[in-house]
This record gives C-alpha cells, structure tokens and sequence, in this order.
C-alpha cells in the first residue's frame, strides 16, 4: 500500500460535499421555484454534514465517526474506498484497494533526518515515531587498570593500556549487550571475564598485547570474537629468527649474510650462524670435513696445493684470493711470512664478503710497516676483533713498494684448488697445463673501481665496496701472497 500522509480528518473534509462554517443554508428550489422546507445545518462548527435519512440534515463532529462516514453507502456518502478496518484519530493511513490505519502517526514526508540513536536496547525503548534522530556513534574508551564494565558501556569500544595485567569484568549478561571491541594495547595481558556463565566456553578469556574481540551475549553467556591466539607481537631484535615460545613468538638469533640457521636439539632458542651434528651449541659445532678453530691459533682460509717464496709485486696492486671459513670464529690478524724486508715499506690486507663470486663489501683490514727482514707480518685488525661466520670470503694484500716479497701461492703443478674456486673466463686459466689461477687483481687508482685511495705516507684506503674493478688473472706470477689469519 502506499502511505497517504493525511489524517482521516482532512480526507472527510476533503470528500464533503458542503461544508457549513456557522452558517445556515437553504437547499431546495431555486429563487423563482416551488416551495419547500429550509434545510438547517446540524451539529456543532466544522461538523460534517450528512443525510439523517428523514430529509434532514445530520452531523458528524470533527474526529469521530469517521470509518462509518467513510463506508460504502454509509450516511449517503459514497464512492469512497473500503474501510478495512477502524481508523484512529491523529493516525496515517495506508491507501490501496481500499483504505488501512497505518498504525502510527504520519511523519518524515516532510522532515529532514538529523540523527540515528545507536544506544543499545533496553526496555524502555519504543517504536521509532516522527522524524529519525541519530545520535552518537561507537564511544571509544581507554582504561589504564582493572575495569568493571557497566551496561552503560554497550556498543561502546574499551581499550586497555597498561605494562602491567589487569581484568575487564563483564556486566551481568542480558540480551542485547554487547561491545563493538575490546583491545589490548598494553605490553600486559589484558584478561575479560564474566561474574557468571562463561566467554567461549571458559571462565576468561586473555588478550595480549595487541589483539582484540568482539564481545557479544545471548543472555547467559558470553562470546568473544577472534583475537584470543597467541601473541601478534615479534620476539627479539630486528631480524631475528621467530621460534614457539609456549605463549607467543620468541626471538632467536639475527639472521646475517651467510648464516646457516641450524637446530640445537631443545625447546628454546635456535642457534644460528653453525652448521652442527648433533652439537647444541654454535661453538661445539663444525663442518665434518674441518675440526673447528683454537683459540690463538694461526690458520689459512685458502688452501692452495704448494707454497713459494713469491716474487716482487708492485706498489697499489690489489691481489685478492678466495678462502672459506669452516665454523664461526673471531680473528685478531691478518698475515703472512715475507721471504725478503724493506727497509722502509707498508702493507695492508683486507677482508671482503663474496658477492657473485667475486670480493664484494668490506668487513676489516690491517695496516702495518712491513718487515725490514725476511720474517712474519701480522698486523692487527683495524677493529680489535673481527666475528666471522663460516662461508666464503675474499682475502687481499697491497703495499707501497715493489721490494718487499710475501710468501706466496704456486700456480706450478696444476693448482686446482684456488682456480675452482675462483673461475675465469679463460678456460687454460683455470685447467692449464703449466699454470693455474691463484688469485685475481686489480690497481688502485687505475681499475679497482670507485673508493679506493693510493698509499700516501703509510696509509691505504680500502673501498667500503667494490664497485666496477676490471679484474686480471694471476696465473703465471706468484704475486698472490698466502693470507693466514690469526684467532683470537
């Protein structure tokens, strides 16, 4: 049906044939005409008037009456709808086929909407009637402690901030209730619990830090939506490895470049940086082909098939070799053993990371005045201590002068060792006949790329990384000196 926003008042006044307005009113002939008794309006001003069905005139008062005068046939009025069924003053009607109170007053045809009330149901609450008001919205409320929840706190979000624990009480549960959320952004364990029945089938509920839940009640109990896992916030530092740590996410070891993550046999922390068997700790681990380092031992992380003297190199050349580091250990030095001095000479060796095979950033280096005899060279790390994981490195050596030789790998007698490990684009190179790769080089200043600062006065500046060197083969010279590093 639709709605007619008309009171049943207007529609009779409307459909009236005549309305009298404390008047009196001759019907009959007119002037000229036959004879006839003067019709004199009944009841009271503004009553309708009707047919009394004796020649006269009947009234029906303002606001009574109206479904018989509205009948069919009723009164003498007619052409009119069906009645369907009792209309009642002040009322609306619903017109269609025939005509229906509408049950309430009319209201909004002409209204504007300002508000929706949102507050949750009680009951008092009653038919929505004229214009629509909306009030409110979703309140939000923090609470830094324990908290008893009120009914008045339905629809309502509360958030709990606090580092220590603490407990939302629910009210008494009733239907109807319920809390658009509940959050914890404290680093406390914020527990909700009913004072009867029971939330998700249990006494209480535990939100940690940064979950939340949707609280919602069918009278008895309570139930929360989602939010009631583990913990959402990460363990440990940045980049840590996550493990179960029984109520959340633990954090284990940082995961660096060239780390081999590895069990250790327990429930709690994972080691990392070590690949073991059966071991459950980083230091007792080793690969199975290497026994593992000594403290204030000497090692070479290259492993070429024979040593020489070496020959002469030449000042600012950059020679680099490959070596691999079995297990974690902490170096103090770098070095090697110089088969002839300077009288006045500086070297520098340096560790870099391998990147795509070649050196890529650099970890530490070591400066010192070589030798003015045949002896060990050994400066000490620029750092104190150097922590490094097993993989591979790349280690390399330049000086200030062309005097001064270092010990150095042979390339003589097919040294596959360093040429596997370090490739070319040459294949005699890396299998020839008489001589294989042993290292690769480039010079300072000329083609070791950006970064790079000669010798001056003693001093040599290492690239932070490697950047566009054009690299050489060193094959048929022993130049490449024979890096050993020292443990701390």
């Amino acid at each position: 049906m639709k709605r007619i926003f008309l009171s049943a008042l207007s529609l009779l006044f409307s459909a009236a044939l005549a309305l009298a307005q404390n008047t009196q009113t001759s019907i009959g002939p007119g002037g000229g005409g036959g004879g006839g008794s003067a019709l004199t309006v009944s009841g009271t001003s503004g009553a309708l008037q009707t047919n009394n069905g004796s020649g006269g005139l009947g009234s029906i008062l303002p606001g009574s009456g109206v479904a018989a005068a509205l009948a069919d046939g009723v009164n003498g009025l007619s052409g009119f709808p069906t009645v369907y069924a009792a209309i009642v003053t002040g009322h609306c009607l619903m017109w269609g086929p025939g005509v229906e109170d509408a049950g309430a007053a009319c209201g909004g045809g002409s209204g504007t909407v300002t508000s929706v009330d949102t507050t949750c149901p009680t009951s008092a609450n009653s038919p929505v009637s004229g214009v629509v008001t909306i009030t409110g919205g979703v309140v939000v409320s923090t609470k830094t402690a324990t908290y008893a929840v009120l009914s008045s706190d339905c629809g309502s979000k509360l958030i709990y901030n606090s580092a220590s624990a603490g407990t939302f009480t629910l009210p008494t549960a009733a239907s109807g209730f319920f809390l658009a959320s509940v959050q914890n952004i404290g680093a406390g364990t914020l527990t909700v619990a009913p004072p009867s029945g029971t939330i998700n089938g249990a006494a209480s509920i535990a939100l940690a830090t940064n979950q939340s839940a949707g609280i919602t009640t069918d009278g008895t109990n309570y139930f929360a939506d989602g939010g009631t896992g583990g913990s959402a916030s990460a363990g440990g530092s940045t980049g840590a490895i996550q493990y179960n740590s029984g109520s959340g996410f633990g954090g284990s070891a940082v995961v660096a470049a060239n780390d081999i993550v590895t069990g250790n046999g327990a429930s709690g922390p994972q080691d990392s940086g070590v690949l073991v068997t059966g071991a459950t700790t980083a230091s007792a681990g080793s690969l199975q082909h290497h026994p593992g380092y000594v403290t204030g031992g000497v090692w070479y992380p290259t492993a070429p098939s024979s040593t020489v003297a070496g020959a002469v190199g030449a000042a600012n050349v950059v020679n680099c070799a490959p070596g691999v580091i079995a297990s974690p250990v902490t170096i103090k030095a770098l070095g090697d053993y110089f088969s002839a001095g300077v009288a006045s000479g500086n070297g520098s060796f340096a560790i870099y990371t391998s990147v795509s095979g070649r050196p890529g950033a650099l970890i530490d280096y070591a400066t010192a005045t070589e030798p003015t005899a045949a002896g060990d060279f050994t400066p000490a790390m620029h750092n104190t201590t150097d922590a490094l994981k097993q993989g591979a490195y790349w280690f390399c050596f330049t000086e200030d002068n062309a005097t001064a030789i270092a010990e150095a790998a042979s390339f003589v007698g097919n040294n596959m060792t360093l040429s596997w490990l370090i490739g070319s684009a040459t294949l005699n190179n890396v299998a020839g006949t008489t001589d294989d790769m042993i290292g690769i080089s480039c010079t300072a200043g000329t083609n070791c790329g950006t970064g790079f600062t000669v010798w001056t006065t003693g001093a040599f500046v290492w690239t932070t990384a490697f950047s566009g060197p054009t690299w050489t083969d060193i094959h048929n010279a022993e130049t490449m000196p024979f890096i050993s590093m020292e443990t701390n």
